[in-house]
């Protein structure tokens, strides 16, 4: 049986994905702002697949009328709060209670 030497690209892609999930749990552990924009993006992927995700967001870009404490930027398809400074996401049922609809 001959040696192996080298590393090949397999156990390179092994490593590397283990690191980058270490870095995501990392992130959303420490980082609040960041496990409120998971929180949020996992309310319009239920959305979507809901069949309602593209219709709001359409329909939230031409209703806003002044109500909405937050901002939509139609390049994101997302509301933002703006208030603290930040450029936070706020997920669609936030913004729904808020009267952004």
């Amino acid at each position: 049986m001959t040696g192996r030497r080298g590393v090949s690209t397999t156990e390179y892609m092994l490593l590397v994905s283990v690191i980058i999930i270490a870095v995501v749990a990392a992130a959303f552990v420490i980082v609040p702002i960041f496990s409120e924009g998971v929180a949020a993006v996992a309310e319009d992927v239920k959305a979507l697949l809901e069949g309602e995700g593209n219709d709001a967001v359409a329909s939230r870009e031409d209703a806003s009328d002044g109500s909405c404490p937050f901002v939509f930027d139609s390049r994101t398809g997302r509301y933002h709060d703006e208030s603290d400074g930040g450029y936070l996401m706020v997920s669609f049922s936030d913004a729904s209670d808020a009267g952004c609809d």
